[in-house]
């Protein structure tokens, strides 16, 4: 497992395994999400069933369900908002991401600059990043996990 590896690596070098991650995510593309580093790391293992066969686009489905239950934890409690800056790291990851938004109209319906969305995008994949990482080095929600790689 590349737990041990990962959490060597600094904060940046985390990030791009993440942010690499999220593109291959927003891309569809299940077999460079399974070749990701990520997805050689125990909260991907031991979300596969006792004798399941343990495959690259397996890997994938479940570091995919992964991402977006670390984007979840991102969400706020409340109502949701467009505009709210507590909402932005969810927003961003979530739409952008997850389904797909464009960043144009993204940012029209956050009600900022395209420019900024950009520059928000790089403090939302960080925000990403530290809650991966802390579940890597302390693995508290192991259930929750598996609940959504169950659910997807």
């Amino acid at each position: 497992m590349n737990d041990t590896i990962l959490l060597k690596q600094s904060l940046p070098e985390l990030e791009e395994q993440i942010m690499a991650a999220l593109k291959s995510l927003r891309e569809g593309d299940l077999l460079a999400l399974g070749a990701s580093p990520l997805a050689y790391t125990s909260l991907v293992e031991e979300c596969f069933l006792s004798g399941e066969p343990i495959t690259a686009d397996g890997r994938g489905r479940i570091l995919r369900s992964l991402l977006r239950w670390g984007i979840e934890r991102l969400r706020p409690e409340g109502e949701a908002s467009w505009v709210k800056a507590s909402w932005r790291n969810y927003n961003i990851l979530s739409h952008f991401y997850l389904e797909g938004t464009r960043a144009s109209a993204l940012a029209e319906s956050m009600a900022i600059a395209e420019q900024t969305l950009y520059q928000l995008r790089a403090q939302s994949i960080n925000a990403l990043t530290q809650v991966m990482r802390s579940e890597l080095q302390q693995p508290e929600n192991s259930q929750s996990r598996k609940n959504v790689v169950n659910n997807d």
